[in-house]
């Protein structure tokens, strides 16, 4: 119990509340998916939270990281995944499953690129949680075949070598009005 008491902190709490939004979602998707898309999108303000946080208190961030990890693969990954083949499914059943395949597997390669990099100034690829809102609003809310070449054009966006800039990126060029964010 002592070694889980000592990951036992407001940051990986804040992971926790994520994850089991995320598991909430993947069982929502099926008959509620206005409610799973809001869950994802919870997980995601949750994901941007924790990380933060868990910085500013500094020390050991290797256990909260992985935790990190798994629920960006399931908020962002899997139930994303799952609710594009549920949509599919009964037109286009194996468009879906490869499609919906390609994306979690893009996922999962993003997040493991992720966690080796530990680039601060920019990310490698498309967040997946950027990846994973935006395929639960074409999966729920485009027609099937949109949804579909969206997903697959997300998923080599996560894949890609393409440098995506960071939140506080982002801030510092809309504050000084140049690219670079540099005054």
């Amino acid at each position: 119990m002592s070694a889980m008491r000592e990951h036992l902190n407001f940051p990986n709490l804040i992971t926790s509340v994520s994850l089991s939004a995320g598991f909430a979602a993947l069982l929502l998707v099926p008959a509620r998916p206005l409610a799973a898309t809001i869950l994802v999108v919870v997980a995601a303000a949750l994901d941007g939270v924790d990380g933060w946080l868990a910085r500013r208190r500094g020390g050991d961030l290797t256990f909260g990281a992985q935790l990190d990890s798994l629920s960006d693969l399931l908020c962002f990954c899997v139930v994303p995944a799952f609710a594009l083949y549920q949509v599919a499914e009964p037109l286009t059943a194996s468009a879906g499953s490869i499609i919906a395949g390609l994306f979690l597997l893009a996922g999962a390669w993003r997040l493991a690129r992720f966690a080796l990099l530990q680039r601060r100034d920019h990310f490698v690829g498309l967040p997946t949680p950027a990846a994973g809102i935006l395929v639960m609003l074409l999966a729920f809310w485009t027609p099937v075949v949109p949804a579909l070449l969206g997903t697959a054009l997300l998923a080599t966006l996560m894949a890609s070598t393409l440098r995506f800039p960071t939140v506080a990126t982002a801030a510092a060029v809309v504050r000084s009005g140049r690219p670079g964010g540099r005054s």
